[in-house]
């Protein structure tokens, strides 16, 4: 209950804010660090939802990758050197066509790689003999297979590698929510790193109403008064679109200030 008094107080309470001064900054980093404990945990509560849909969906997914993968192709890989049982090129289509490519992979490791070939080619990946060329976003990724151990890709191998790992699906659930939960943390930690520009901010706000804030002390009282915008960005992230202030820019910064703002002058007025 203390706790939640202290997260009331540190959106609204002009008596409380009077006396953040007085705090060490342990005691402010503490109450921090509690805050952003409980809100990635809410967090992380609230998307075991997606989780679950992930665990019930791979099943079905492991399903149609072995059946995508074409039964008489069959991909030798040796001292980084790519080879096929097939004529080439060999395409395999996209399930669904998108972007602008009509396949998800060519293989051809006859032909040297050009831009203007593989632009031809319509593919998101081609193999050639000695190099796995993946178009992205930002760009072209190329994986060479002399990194790569000497292997033999086939219908057969990939329904082996599905079956191994199958019985690892049980697992998605805790591991999604632990990986949010510890990218939450580290979201939060960029808050403080953050914090050291928004303080500045709050050190103009202290000069303005005459309070003399020091730069530490700034800061200090930041990391109480970025309770109420913490807050918002997770109401905000859940909110499905009802809510959206990510076309106001610098909100967060904008919220903070005003909490500063309203408590201080409410408390010189109460003195």
């Amino acid at each position: 209950m203390n706790f939640l008094n202290k997260v009331k107080s540190s959106i609204y309470s002009p008596e409380f804010y009077k006396s953040v001064r007085a705090k060490t900054a342990g005691e402010a980093f503490k109450y921090f660090l509690g805050l952003a404990l409980v809100l990635a945990l809410i967090q992380s509560v609230i998307s075991i939802p997606v989780a679950f849909s992930i665990q019930k969906e791979l099943p079905n997914l492991s399903t149609k990758l072995v059946s995508y993968y074409p039964a008489e192709l069959e991909v030798r890989i040796k001292d980084g050197k790519a080879s096929t049982n097939v004529s080439e090129p060999y395409f395999i289509k996209m399930p669904e066509e998108g972007d602008g490519y009509n396949n998800l992979l060519v293989i051809d490791t006859k032909t040297a790689y050009t831009a203007e070939q593989f632009s031809k080619y319509r593919a998101v990946a081609w193999l050639t003999k000695d190099t796995l060329f993946v178009k992205e976003e930002n760009g072209l990724r190329a994986f060479e297979l002399t990194k790569i151990q000497d292997l033999t890709v086939n219908k057969t191998l990939v329904s082996e590698i599905i079956n191994k790992i199958s019985p690892f699906f049980k697992l998605i659930i805790p591991v999604i929510s632990i990986f949010i939960f510890l990218g939450l943390i580290l979201l939060y930690i960029f808050r403080l790193v953050q914090l050291l520009f928004i303080a500045i901010g709050i050190y103009l706000v202290g000069r303005a109403m005459n309070l003399n804030f020091g730069y530490k002390e700034s800061y200090k009282i930041g990391l109480f008064a970025i309770t109420l915008p913490l807050i918002l960005d997770l109401v905000l992230n859940f909110s499905k679109g009802v809510l959206n202030f990510s076309g106001i820019p610098f909100f967060f910064t904008i919220v903070t200030l005003l909490v500063v703002g309203i408590n201080y002058y409410q408390a010189k007025r109460i003195t």
